[in-house]
């Protein structure tokens, strides 16, 4: 029988997707400026495309991670809007190395000791919450080096963790 735990976190927008939203702004506004100086035809195409450009930005900034423990595999799907999913990340029990607490001694370490280190932060990114975040050093097989996956587990996923993973968690 399998063993299998759900885990839902919603994800703070990110700065790039700010920034977007600020170009397609910038995109607006350039089509009120086309309107009052240049065309009226062109200026509303333009802010019909920045109003789009908006839109879309505003749909994927509405976004929550879907975690799923099944015995030992990790999947990760995306979930914009509470209405498109999206399969994101996902590794098993054997390409894991080790699991070590974000905020613990060793993982800092290993962050400033390897700089080829490759980070996926898979989290809420809510600083308040790093207790919980933990670091899945995982074998990278693109690479054939490491990739450290941070996730956000909350008390039913981290029991989960420590029997499916519980030679590999470190404290």
């Amino acid at each position: 029988m399998d063993n299998y735990v759900e885990q839902i976190l919603k994800r703070k927008p990110q700065k790039t997707q700010f920034a977007a939203m600020a170009g397609a702004v910038v995109v607006i506004l350039v089509g009120i400026w086309v309107i009052l100086c240049v065309s009226m035809n062109i200026g509303i195409a333009v802010i019909a495309a920045g109003a789009f450009l908006a839109y879309v930005i505003s749909q994927r900034m509405k976004a929550e991670y879907e975690y799923v423990f099944t015995n030992g595999v990790f999947d990760v799907a995306v979930i914009y809007n509470m209405a498109d999913r999206k399969e994101f990340y996902s590794f098993d029990e054997s390409q894991v190395l080790r699991i070590l607490p974000y905020n613990s001694e060793k993982f800092q370490n290993e962050l400033s000791v390897n700089a080829e280190l490759s980070v996926k932060n898979i989290t809420s990114e809510d600083r308040e919450k790093q207790d919980s975040w933990y670091a899945f050093m995982l074998n990278n097989s693109r690479s054939d080096g490491i990739i450290a996956v941070i996730l956000e587990l909350s008390e039913k996923s981290l029991e989960h963790v420590k029997v499916f993973f519980k030679n590999k968690i470190e404290t």
